[in-house]
């Protein structure tokens, strides 16, 4: 996988323009980007961008015990047409399905799995 071609989220992710702005405040933000979950179904524990750009996503299930999977909607705002490095961490849980992708917010597909890098624990995705 490269690093380059890496964007994604299970449930939802939207890379949008500065068209798609939100009011809400952004869960997380680095120069050029930034997260919001201000939507129905928006769910990540936490979000950061480490020094390489990449964005580095915490996902929790909802309720534990009963519900140990893991779920997460975001959306990305970027300020001009770019890639992100998207690196999700399920800390204690595991990653369980490929990522759908949206990039316009209305046509939705699967991000190709031979794309997605699943850590040997699936602990984590990127």
């Amino acid at each position: 996988m490269t690093i380059r071609s890496f964007l994604l989220s299970t449930i939802m992710l939207l890379v949008t323009l500065s068209a798609w702005a939100s009011e809400r405040s952004p869960v997380c933000e680095s120069e050029g980007f930034k997260v919001f979950t201000d939507f129905q179904g928006g769910n990540i524990a936490a979000c950061d961008f480490s020094k390489r750009g990449a964005l580095r996503v915490q996902i929790e299930p909802e309720n534990t015990p009963i519900n140990s999977s893991p779920w997460y909607a975001f959306r990305v705002q970027a300020s001009e047409k770019s890639d992100l490095r998207v690196v999700l961490n399920y800390g204690e849980f595991k990653h369980r399905y490929t990522p759908d992708i949206s990039l316009n917010g209305a046509k939705w597909g699967t991000y190709p799995a031979d794309k997605v890098d699943v850590k040997a624990d699936k602990s984590a995705a990127g």
